[in-house]
């Protein structure tokens, strides 16, 4: 269980780093308008005649750009495609893992916060068990943590290209030519969902460590109750006893 639990990190973490260089190449500067007429100032310009050859030169050089930037944008799309399927190849791997790696997360951590319970409303007290009840519940709780906090930042890092995506639809300061590409871009942004998911029973990132918890703790309550219910009746039976003698 741990090697798949290191196996399933180190591939949500390379997911996490492409998504993030994903990022870096959709940033506003990356697509801003090319060299026009409009931006020369004629005085800098020595004469007509190179003025006009100038000019014809950064046109070309611009319409010759323009295909360029299209297919990085087309290259964009593909690597959030295979970024996606990656995901879902993931999920299909190691959904089963992670399942049964949240059920015993929650079974020892029931355990181990009832003992620690047990032992210091007890008489006994006894340091050294404890530490240890303590530490074992670092440790069940340090392990969802492991897995959970890498997908929580994949689906930030998800979240932020959305944003970058609409930003450059929306920026004044791109090229009109490219917004198709980008709208095609949002499109796959929105139909493709991007979640890592435990065979489809939870979610894994942040929430599901809230979920943890609370379940942790009305498992707790009802123990508390049910061994208040059986204790009840036998200190009953013990005063009476004393009480006859």
């Amino acid at each position: 269980m741990l090697s798949s639990l290191c196996q399933y990190w180190h591939l949500v973490y390379g997911i996490l780093r492409r998504i993030k260089l994903l990022n870096t190449h959709l940033k506003v500067e990356n697509f801003v308008n090319q060299p026009s007429i409009k931006d020369f100032n004629v005085l800098t310009l020595p004469a007509p005649n190179s003025r006009k050859q100038n000019v014809r030169k950064v046109a070309e050089a611009s319409k010759q750009d323009l295909p360029k930037i299209e297919l990085n944008i087309c290259k964009l799309m593909v690597v959030y495609e295979k970024i996606s399927d990656a995901v879902d190849l993931l999920n299909d791997l190691f959904g089963f893992n992670c399942a049964l790696l949240i059920v015993g997360v929650l079974w020892h951590l029931i355990i181990t916060f009832y003992g620690f319970i047990g032992e210091i409303s007890g008489p006994r007290k006894d340091p050294f068990y404890l530490f240890m009840m303590t530490a074992w519940n670092f440790i069940h709780i340090m392990r969802l943590l492991f897995i959970a906090e890498p997908c929580y930042a994949s689906i930030l890092q998800i979240q932020q290209t959305k944003n970058l995506v609409c930003t450059l639809l929306s920026s004044v300061d791109v090229d009109p030519v490219y917004k198709p590409k980008f709208q095609e871009f949002a499109l796959i942004l929105t139909n493709r969902r991007f979640d890592f998911t435990a065979t489809g029973l939870t979610t894994m990132d942040r929430s599901l460590v809230t979920s943890i918890i609370g379940a942790v703790t009305t498992y707790l309550v009802i123990l508390l109750q049910f061994t208040q219910a059986v204790t009840a009746p036998k200190e009953e039976t013990t005063t009476e006893v004393t009480r006859s003698f």
